[in-house]
């Protein structure tokens, strides 16, 4: 029999019509009064729920088994994913507020997933312990009968998370989370510590009255 297997699978998966947070009645960049240039005046901002959200996701999986021989048995899987969507959430996340920075400019909120995880390994290794004759009190016993040790490894990637301002620079009001300016790339030349991991140099505040460059979710 073959103690040995191995599996290559693909999996696409494409979501249409998700819900997805939003903001309505927001008005344009500018000078001046918030609610003078509001599309309804009348009115502040509307959180809505909008059904137009979507999600890609493709990956590759490749397993290799090896059954039980000579006591020895283990799995591992390896799978290289993309997953691409405009929102992650229909609420906020601790990676992001899955708001849109510019409602009317829903084309630039196609990013990496917040759950993307590029590369991920699960392995497992289970081995029986060989049956050892003892004795105990006069009587022949066998040590480690039926025992086995198993051990359980997962490694993977980071996932991306957005990097938000905390004032409103394009002076349309709260609610839609705006971002800075992208200087450089912040995943090069950071410190990768626990105090600073990301090159936080590479962020700058946007113009006054207008919308950061920065892509969501473009930190890992």
């Amino acid at each position: 029999t073959r103690t040995m297997v191995v599996e290559v699978s693909f999996l696409r998966s494409v979501i249409e019509g998700a819900d997805s947070s939003t903001v309505l009645n927001v008005p344009v960049p500018g000078p001046g009064a918030i609610g003078p240039r509001r599309p309804v005046p009348q009115l502040a901002n509307v959180a809505a729920i909008r059904w137009d959200g979507y999600s890609v996701y493709n990956g590759v999986t490749v397993r290799l088994e090896r059954r039980l021989s000579r006591g020895v048995a283990f799995s591992a899987n390896y799978t290289l994913s993309k997953a691409v969507d405009d929102a992650s959430d229909p609420g906020a996340t601790a990676s992001e507020v899955n708001l849109p920075q510019d409602v009317r400019n829903m084309a630039a909120e196609e990013a990496t997933a917040s759950f993307d995880h590029r590369h991920r390994f699960v392995g497992n290794v289970i081995y029986a312990l060989p049956d050892v004759l003892g004795t105990r009190g006069g009587w022949a016993s066998k040590i480690g009968a039926g025992w086995q040790v198993n051990g359980i490894v997962t490694l993977q990637s980071g996932a991306p998370f957005t990097v938000n301002l905390g004032t409103d620079q394009a002076n349309i009001g709260s609610g839609p989370a705006q971002r800075p300016d992208a200087t450089c790339d912040p995943n090069v030349g950071g410190a990768q510590t626990a105090q600073q991991w990301f090159n936080t140099s590479c962020f700058a505040l946007p113009a006054p009255f207008t919308f950061g460059n920065a892509a969501r979710n473009s930190v890992l």
